[in-house]
Parts: C-alpha cells; structure tokens; sequence
C-alpha cells in the first residue's frame, strides 16, 4: 500500500505541479506513501474486501459478456452476488489475498516500466 500511495504521489503530482519542482513532488508522494502505510495497517480487512468485491464483481461482468448475457436483466444482480461472494472469499482467505494483490499490482509496475514491443 505504500508504494501504490508513493506511485500514486508521484504521478498526481506530476501532472498538477510544474515540472521545476522535483522535490514537492517527491515530498507529496512520500506524504501519499506514508498514509497507504498508516491505511494499510488499520483498515487492511477493508481494503482487501472492497478489492475482492470489486474482483468477484468484475469477473461475474467478464464472463457474462463472454457469453454474450451483458443484456440479460438478470446481470447486475448476478454481479452483485459475484462481488459479495468475492468480498467473503477474499476476507477468509485474506493472507492470501494481500499475497495476490501484492503480487498483481507488482506485475503491473514492472510490465508498465518495461517496453514489450
């Protein structure tokens, strides 16, 4: 969570403060690190059940389209069970959960970094 608040920081900053001003943007994105920090530690069961609601929400959509029943009126409910169950899924397993999210959002930083042309 740190280092999503740094990023975030960074990139935030980036783009609302001139570009002269390397420092309060390094200041701004170490602020934004240390409260993912301090979030991470008190609301982490929170967080790790809005990211499996919106997951099992997400997937539930995916694969409703892949089978072409976006217009079904029953979909935004069965997306809304999909999220609900992924939130108690990812609560249970919730030390694996931190693992895989960790893991994704690190995947994602490093295939943004690199060019795979």
């Amino acid at each position: 969570m740190a280092l999503v608040g740094f990023l975030t920081g960074i990139e935030f900053a980036s783009q609302f403060l001139a570009a002269d001003s390397r420092i309060t943007v390094l200041v701004i994105a170490l602020a934004l690190g240390l409260l993912g920090a301090i979030l991470a530690i008190f609301v982490q069961h929170a967080v790790v059940i809005v990211a499996g609601f919106i997951a099992g929400g997400h997937l539930v959509m995916r694969v409703l389209t892949l089978y072409n029943w976006q217009s079904d009126p029953f979909g935004w409910p069965l997306a809304l069970f999909g999220g609900i169950l992924g939130g108690i899924l990812a609560l249970m397993l919730l030390d694996w959960a931190v693992i895989i999210f960790s893991s994704l959002i690190g995947a994602s930083l490093i295939s943004q970094a690199l060019s795979f042309d």
